[in-house]
């Protein structure tokens, strides 16, 4: 058995009872200076093997406390589903991995092309947690660019780093000096940056940066994990939204159905436009009504008791390809979605209804207006049949009659046809075209109130009122032509007068209705031909405007100035047309009698070459 020298013994002595190098350090001095010359060098060789050992077996501890550590980190960062969360937790584990007084995460902005402090743990200043970081500007600068992690002990005294001096000012503001960095990456993507910093110069050792560096890899496969469940959480979420969607659809649908085919039903059945909209407020509580394009009301129906201030008004137009034929509006306590839908099947449906009945009146007023041109023409002789036929259409040819020639404004044209059915039915008459025109026949004395009717029934949209030419007074059918031809007589006056939107009967036209009502086309022709004739020449031959001048003058009173005016002409040609019509008139035109018959020959003369329509 072999025996260690006492010196060997006493060093590995201290090896086993795991003694710290000073101790080691401490007891081998002591033992090369007690050796013999020979011995100090063997002593000394052990105590520097006995140093590396012990300093060996003190990285082994600090890696696996380091190990431990980030074994640690890794389950707690696992362990968070939150992004935010997650992120402060980084953050808190880089400040314990280490023993840093601060730690910090900056996030890649993809828009801007740099990153940007975005969490933080220990930092103070407010200038600090706002700053962002050009690629390559800084130790974050620097990582985010190269992918590489970096430390300094120093930084703001670090010229291997490019400074700027804005981030420097918030590095000093914050007081770091030694500074960690590593990059967090998402395959070969570099997300961002975490850093870890302390107050003090320090220098971390490579074996604390590679333990950095683990950290970040960690810290960002869970960053990722989070965003993961973060996303599904979101999808989930999504397809939850999308599946309540569908049932809400699915009933929206159902529902919509159901209250259709009924209201389809009751369409098929023949019935009318009451019909329908009865049968949509006993489905769909509420009120709903139709309104013809104008925005005049033509039915509407309200379900019983029923009443919500809060419910809105919804509309659909009803159309007929790119005609409108009105307006359905619905108030009701249905949900809006449905009750939207549901209001535009029922336009469509009204539209159909419409449609027909416009088929059915149509022809019905084709066959009118065939019976009414037969009994109004000026060539009509006794017919016993044509008058049987006037009676069955509504006629009574006994009783006294009124008879109206409507003439409408061009904003109530569109469907006015229907609109004049409507009245005619509520009113008892008969109503058909002739000549283009809306003609009216209806039992009465008076046509005053039958004019007053129709004008507010066939106003048009804009709220301009027909024109209506009237006679009343009407009894048998010769009295019946009469009537017709003074309605169309005042009918043309009223346009020619310019007074559209109005309604007259001859005889409320004055003057002007006497003469061009009743007075005979070659009496006025005479009239005419004897005051105007040779102005009306001597315009036609020499292509002068004399007449023109004549009627200045005399609607001005004689007064040159204004009359002068009024033509657009200097005063001397006025003169000089004066003497040529002083020349064909004769002297005494100008007197008070003779002027007023050539007043009243030129108002005829316009009125008569304006008349739009014969009688």
């Amino acid at each position: 058995m072999t025996v260690l020298p006492l010196a060997e013994s006493q060093i590995l002595a201290l090896l086993a009872a795991d003694a710290s190098e000073y101790d080691i350090a401490h007891s081998v001095a002591e033992l090369v200076a007690s050796a013999d010359d020979g011995e100090r060098d063997r002593i000394a060789q052990l105590g520097r093997y006995a140093a590396e050992i012990q300093a060996a077996r003190a990285d082994d501890r600090r890696r696996a406390r380091g190990l431990t550590a980030l074994s640690e980190t890794a389950a707690d960062l696992a362990g968070h589903r939150n992004v935010d969360e997650l992120l402060t937790a980084i953050c808190r584990r880089a400040r314990l991995l280490l023993a840093t007084d601060v730690a910090y995460i900056t996030l890649r902005d993809a828009r801007r092309g740099d990153t940007y402090v975005h969490t933080t743990d220990g930092i103070v200043s407010e200038t600090f947690r706002t700053m962002r970081l050009a690629n390559g500007l800084g130790l974050g600068g620097l990582v985010a660019q190269t992918g590489q992690p970096e430390a300094t002990a120093d930084y703001t005294r670090d010229e291997r780093l490019a400074h700027s001096r804005d981030v420097d000012r918030r590095v000093v503001t914050e007081g770091l000096r030694a500074i960690v960095a590593a990059p967090l990456t998402r395959g070969a993507e570099i997300i961002g940056v975490l850093l870890s910093g302390s107050r003090e110069v320090r220098q971390f050792d490579p074996t604390e940066v590679a333990l950095f560096a683990s950290l970040a890899t960690h810290a960002a496969i869970a960053l990722e994990n989070a965003r993961l469940s973060e996303g599904s959480k979101r999808t989930l979420a999504d397809l939850e939204r999308a599946h309540e969607a569908l049932q809400r659809h699915a009933h929206h649908v159902e529902r919509v159905d159901d209250v259709y085919a009924e209201l389809a039903g009751v369409a098929l059945d023949g019935g009318g436009i009451d019909d329908l909209l009865q049968g949509v407020v006993r489905r769909v509580p509420g009120r709903v009504e139709l309104h013809d394009p104008s925005g005049r009301p033509l039915s509407s129906s309200t379900s019983p008791a029923w009443s919500d201030p809060s419910a809105i008004w919804l509309q659909a137009p009803v159309l007929a390809g790119p005609d409108q034929l009105g307006l359905v509006r619905l108030r009701s306590s249905e949900d809006r979605p449905i009750a939207t839908e549901l209001l535009q099947r029922t336009a469509s449906l009204i539209a159909g209804i419409l449609l027909s009945q416009r088929a059915q009146t149509e022809a019905e007023h084709r066959h009118r207006s065939i019976l009414l041109e037969e009994l109004l023409a000026e060539h009509h002789t006794a017919d016993p049949e044509l008058h049987r036929r006037a009676v069955r259409a509504g006629i009574p040819l006994d009783r006294e009659l009124v008879v109206l020639v409507i003439d409408l404004a061009e904003s109530a044209k569109r469907w006015a046809w229907m609109r004049a059915v409507q009245t005619a039915q509520r009113r008892e008459a008969v109503v058909g075209t002739v000549g283009g025109r809306i003609v009216a026949i209806e039992p009465g004395p008076d046509a005053t109130e039958s004019r007053a009717a129709w004008g507010t029934d066939l106003r048009g949209a804009d709220g301009m009122a027909p024109t209506i030419g009237a006679a009343g007074d009407a009894i048998g059918a010769e009295g019946l032509r009469t009537a017709y031809r003074d309605a169309v007589r005042a009918l043309n006056l009223l346009l020619a007068l310019g007074r559209t939107g109005t309604s007259a009967t001859i005889a409320e036209l004055g003057f002007f209705g006497t003469m061009i009502g009743h007075a005979g086309a070659n009496d006025l022709r005479v009239f005419l031909q004897r005051t105007l004739g040779p102005v009306i020449e001597y315009d036609r031959e020499r292509g002068a405007d004399l007449l023109t001048t004549l009627e200045a003058v005399l609607s001005q009173g004689g007064h040159l100035a204004n009359s002068a005016r009024t033509l657009g002409i200097h005063i001397n040609t006025l003169y000089q047309r004066l003497e040529r019509l002083d020349q064909i008139l004769g002297d005494g035109w100008r007197e008070s009698d003779r002027r007023l018959e050539l007043h009243l020959a030129v108002r005829l003369h316009a009125l008569e070459h304006r008349l739009e329509r014969p009688v």
